[in-house]
């Protein structure tokens, strides 16, 4: 390849059209080896774009060419850390406004059983999809209307309402397969 970006006096025609370039050569790899860890393909696309903008931002800080495809990997695996450290310090900080809300409105002995309950409740959303899970959580925990969900998932609210009646069915299903042994164990 060559040493395609020598100092900063490199014009920027030439580091636009060389930056295609790798683009084009390492994107697939990077697609690829993100989409094994997540197999969330719109997590993936968001990571590997973060990785490429980061990478050809910093372009010059590059030593060798020819380590271009290993380095915007690295980056994007600790774009998809941070990605992860973000998602649950936002899942704490709503589990939490959730914990306070409950616990204020209701009287202090109410209050130790609806969080019990919201727990095992996480618990078994744990057990969907991330898909069901999401949708579920808009609905009924964010109170996202059909159509603002829609927007989210990019159909519309007709498909929305299908998707939250299989996911609220699929968590029936895990609810009752959760809650079975549970009884057995009781009697």
């Amino acid at each position: 390849m060559g040493r395609l970006f020598q100092k900063k006096n490199d014009s920027k025609c030439n580091i636009n059209a060389f930056s295609e370039v790798l683009f084009l050569e390492c994107y697939d790899k990077v697609y690829r080896i993100i989409f094994s860890i997540t197999f969330n393909k719109e997590r993936t696309e968001d990571i590997v774009q973060e990785a490429f903008f980061k990478a050809l931002s910093h372009i010059e800080s590059l030593k060798k060419d020819e380590k271009f495809c290993s380095w915007v990997i690295t980056i994007a695996l600790n774009e998809m850390k941070d990605q992860a450290k973000r998602y649950n310090r936002e899942k704490k900080v709503l589990e939490e406004a959730v914990y306070s809300e409950v616990a204020g409105a209701m009287e202090a002995k109410y209050a130790f059983d609806i969080i019990e309950n919201l727990t095992d409740m996480r618990a078994q959303l744990n057990l969907l999809d991330e898909k069901d899970r999401k949708i579920l959580v808009l609905s009924y925990i964010l109170d996202f209307s059909m159509e603002r969900i829609a927007e989210h998932f990019d159909i519309t609210p007709n498909n929305a309402r299908v998707r939250l009646n299989r996911a609220k069915a699929r968590l029936k299903t895990v609810y009752s397969q959760t809650e079975e042994p549970e009884r057995r164990g009781a009697k």
